[in-house]
């Protein structure tokens, strides 16, 4: 169990304890109630850590083994009113296949490390069964989940011209849209990372013509197909560095056909998160900022108060978050060079300047240099 302050604590355990009261004025049980009041906590934004020991009733994402999708999980009890797990897991030809796990099904050691992985990821009811619907959160990107699970088929017939008769050094491999394995890292061609490209492009474009995100999950799937542009951009380079090696006297035709792959993702990365995410961050955190504030005006520790941190993506992969810079903007040119005239940079800068006039033979010479000859072994 995690360590958390008294005041973290008694906050979680009081909005719990409003939970139990609600739902029974709603007309649960009693015992209904308890079993999903932590549910209804962690949902409503409580970190309230779970015990090993003890389950509780709600509705769960967890990883896949491979790391390529989230799996809906939930905790109910049965008809004898132990508490089990129904986990989910893909099947071909699509949809899910449940399993109910119980405590008496494995050992408490594997019972417990079920429950930690599930307590963690809480769904609210609707993104449960929009996981359960489409095999994806609502943070999730459908392209970037597509690609993730596999689900891509190879372009075979867009080679630029320049690029015809280049040998790859493997053979493709078609991947049908029912498969949930990904193809290995090995098995990677040009092809089959074009059909990925192709496939976000669409969903990129769509959400770059939309400008700045309005929620967090159209933040949170801009900064996850972000996070595939970034996979694509890196593997893209590494198999053009393994391609482009044998084939030195074919560099500039191989060249041409990668430089989508490498400028283009790059590129749509970059205006996703700038376009995009970038706008809903500065605005969410100056909502959150002043969330906080009032809280905290209110009388509320400032340990407990909500926190300003804004993160955006699906959870698996890397996540995006807003990075403060700060950045000179120069008034007066002239008063700022008066006052830098003398620092190592500027002498850099204007060494350098100078050295580029000279390299180049730049007649006459401008005012304030000479050129001078300079030998020296190399």
């Amino acid at each position: 169990m995690e360590a958390q302050t008294v005041e973290q604590t008694e906050k979680w355990r009081e909005i719990r304890a409003a939970w139990v009261k609600r739902l029974m004025d709603k007309g649960s049980t009693a015992q209904k109630a308890e079993d999903y009041a932590t549910w209804y906590t962690r949902v409503g934004g409580c970190h309230v850590p779970g015990r090993p020991e003890k389950p509780e009733c709600g509705f769960y994402a967890v990883l896949s083994t491979d790391k390529t999708h989230w799996r809906p999980c939930c905790y109910q009890r049965d008809d004898t009113g132990t508490i089990v797990c129904i986990v989910y897991d893909k099947v071909n030809g699509g949809g899910w296949k449940g399993r109910t796990v119980t405590p008496a099904d494995v050992i408490p050691e594997q019972w417990a490390k079920m429950w930690d992985f599930a307590w963690k990821t809480p769904l609210s009811f609707d993104a449960y069964k929009h996981l359960k619907d489409t095999g994806r959160l609502p943070g999730e990107s459908e392209a970037a989940s597509a690609i993730r699970n596999g689900n891509v088929i190879p372009i075979t017939d867009k080679k630029p011209a320049a690029a015809e008769n280049i040998p790859t050094g493997t053979e493709g491999r078609t991947v049908s849209k029912t498969d949930n394995n990904p193809p290995a890292s090995t098995e990677i061609t040009f092809e089959t990372l074009m059909g990925q490209y192709e496939l976000a492009k669409i969903s990129a474009d769509t959400m770059i013509n939309k400008g700045a995100a309005k929620t967090k999950d159209e933040a949170d799937q801009a900064a996850d197909l972000a996070d595939t542009f970034l996979k694509i951009e890196k593997k893209a380079k590494d198999l053009f560095e393994i391609e482009k090696a044998p084939h030195k006297d074919l560099i500039d035709k191989i060249t041409a056909k990668w430089r989508p792959l490498q400028t283009g993702a790059g590129n749509l990365k970059s205006q996703l998160k700038t376009v995009v995410c970038t706008p809903f961050a500065v605005a969410e955190k100056k909502r959150l900022e002043e969330e906080r504030a009032k809280h905290i005006a209110a009388g509320a520790d400032p340990e407990t108060a909500p926190s300003t941190k804004v993160a955006m993506g699906s959870g698996i992969g890397r996540r995006s978050a807003p990075q403060v810079r700060w950045k000179g903007n120069i008034t007066d040119r002239a008063a700022f060079l008066a006052h830098v005239k003398d620092s190592d940079t500027i002498s850099e800068a204007l060494q350098s300047l100078a050295d580029a006039y000279a390299r180049n033979r730049i007649e006459p010479p401008p005012p304030g240099i000479e050129y001078k000859e300079v030998t020296s072994v190399v």
